[in-house]
């Protein structure tokens, strides 16, 4: 059996992944609630959905920027803009 160093041992790529874009919130989507706008983790970074195309009855083809077509196999965790909350209703 192979041996795992310490330093491998305790790496999860929950943890390891870049700060989530400004003023989004994580939610699983399927491939019919994901939305334009929304951000995808992918290839190491976060990747927003600037379009789609479907895929028939198989989910949908999501266009990223910064990389392309990709198709969205099933559902998936997403980042979701949303307003946040302003102190003492000021503008």
């Amino acid at each position: 059996m192979a041996k795992i160093s310490s330093d491998k041992l305790y790496t999860f790529e929950e943890t390891d992944r870049t700060y989530a874009p400004p003023y989004t919130r994580a939610q699983f989507v399927t491939p019919s609630t994901v939305r334009v706008g929304d951000y995808v983790f992918l290839a190491g970074d976060f990747r927003r959905v600037d379009d789609m195309r479907s895929r028939g009855g198989l989910g949908r083809v999501l266009i990223l920027r910064g990389y392309g077509p990709w198709p969205m196999p099933a559902d998936c965790e997403v980042h979701r803009r949303f307003e946040p909350k302003r102190a003492w209703g000021l503008r």
